[in-house]
């Protein structure tokens, strides 16, 4: 596989966005369409599964962080689930722990916005 795959649902009234592959200069303008058109479609409640990408530059972080003031404003968030251990490493690195809540797993994410965070 060459490049960054981009599957998303809607699910439970948030919108998930499934990677696979890298996200760099190079395929995050993708993932920036994706998160783009979420905006304009007032999905503001948004999980990323990172499971099928095993590697994230400084260019898709700064989207995250991005899309996430993006939400914010409009009372919702972004949260970050199922990162392979070298993108945890990398999360846990530059301090995004204070920024962009994490899960284990896409169900639990989701869990989280019911609870009251994120709304």
């Amino acid at each position: 596989m060459n490049g960054l795959d981009i599957k998303t649902e809607d699910r439970d009234g948030v919108f998930i966005v499934k990677t696979e592959g890298y996200i760099d200069t190079t395929t995050a303008g993708g993932l920036e369409k994706i998160f783009d058109a979420a905006l304009k479609d007032k999905k503001y409640r948004v999980v990323l599964d990172l499971e099928g990408s095993d590697y994230v530059s400084s260019a898709g972080w700064g989207i995250f962080v991005g899309i996430k003031k993006s939400l914010m404003q409009n009372k919702g968030d972004i949260k970050l689930a199922n990162m392979k251990n070298e993108v945890l490493e990398v999360y846990e690195v530059l301090d995004f722990t204070h920024i962009l809540e994490y899960y284990k797993d896409t169900e639990s994410a989701v869990l989280s916005f019911k609870k009251g965070k994120g709304k």
